[in-house]
């Protein structure tokens, strides 16, 4: 099975919108964290879904410093909304 071998790619914007919106809907550092790992475990079993099931053509397996990357970008959404878009 294909691997995603990048440390950072397309979808990562989408980890760090999830950590806003979900902070922006008021729900803690911690359980945007649990959220996020817990996809991050389950990812693999919707992929082969995806790939074995629906047929789908889906993106392939992510390294663990991908996965890694998701999960801390996530938290950095969720940081960037506490301080309002400052980075500082």
């Amino acid at each position: 099975m294909q691997q995603d071998v990048a440390p950072i790619d397309l979808y990562t914007f989408v980890h760090f919108l999830y950590g806003y919106v979900a902070k922006s809907y008021g729900y803690s550092n911690k359980a945007i964290l649990v959220g996020a790992v817990l996809y991050e475990m389950i990812e693999p079993s919707i992929i082969d879904y995806m790939r074995n099931t629906l047929k789908m053509n889906a993106w392939g397996h992510e390294s663990k410093h991908n996965i890694l990357w998701d999960i801390l970008i996530a938290e950095f959404g969720a940081m960037v909304f506490d301080n309002k878009g400052k980075l500082t």
